[in-house]
């Protein structure tokens, strides 16, 4: 198994997957949120949103910390349909 290092200093002391929290959130960690395109035609509208969990990699040496998203297949599915 390849040994993973930090990125910005190349440590090998690595802690993952750290899970996220938000001050603001009262159900879970961060999460990346991709909302449906807007229709032109349509002045008021419900879109569809895609809410993704993130987990971070945390450099036990510098702190330099690192998002990954959850499922990143669904989340680029959704990213090809116009998601934004």
């Amino acid at each position: 198994m390849d040994t993973v290092k930090c990125l910005k200093c190349g440590s090998t002391e690595m802690m993952f997957p750290v899970e996220t929290h938000s001050t603001y959130d009262t159900i879970g960690g961060l999460q990346l949120k991709l909302k449906e395109p807007k229709d032109p035609q349509v002045w008021m509208q419900l879109r569809d949103q895609l809410l993704m969990p993130v987990k971070a990699r945390v450099c036990g040496s510098c702190g330099f910390v690192e998002l990954y998203a959850e499922n990143p297949a669904t989340l680029q599915k959704y990213w090809q349909r116009g998601y934004r």
